[in-house]
């Protein structure tokens, strides 16, 4: 799939995040180059930042997709700022799972250093594949509207 249209697809899944959790203002990330986060979301007076990934790979590999570098630079997990990953492993154009996991867990299991890495794009994105079993207690339901 080329570029801008992953690009268009994994902004979709900005906007479904919210069938996901609770929030009572929300704001996506500015057009261009921003790493810090995708959606930041405010509840109760606090706030939350997500990095959204959706991933339609996953559900045939088992595994997440974890990038930590592109191009010989850091990235992904790497740079974001965002409190939360909300990962999505999409069935089908109407089934997916999310998975919302904590930036700093993460963060952790990569540098533990046990999971098997790849590359793809000739070997300018690399990345981490961990088990999608392993973050199970991080599975959230949609929100089921009235």
């Amino acid at each position: 799939m080329p570029f801008h249209a992953d690009l268009a697809f994994g902004k979709e899944y900005e906007h479904i995040l919210l069938d996901y959790i609770d929030y009572d203002e929300v704001e996506f990330a500015p057009n261009g180059v921003f790493s810090d986060w995708d959606v930041k979301i405010k509840r109760d007076g606090l706030e939350g930042t997500y990095e959204v990934k959706a991933d339609r790979l996953s559900a045939k590999t088992g595994n997440l997709c974890i990038e930590y570098q592109c191009r010989e630079k850091p990235s992904g997990i790497a740079t974001t700022k965002a409190l939360f990953y909300a990962y999505f492993v999409v069935k089908s154009a109407r089934e997916q799972d999310c998975y919302i996991i904590p930036v700093e867990h993460l963060k952790k299991m990569v540098e533990e250093g046990k999971y098997k890495k790849g590359a793809t794009d000739y070997g300018r994105s690399k990345f981490f594949l961990i088990p999608k079993s392993t973050f199970t207690p991080y599975l959230v339901e949609r929100k089921q509207h009235p």
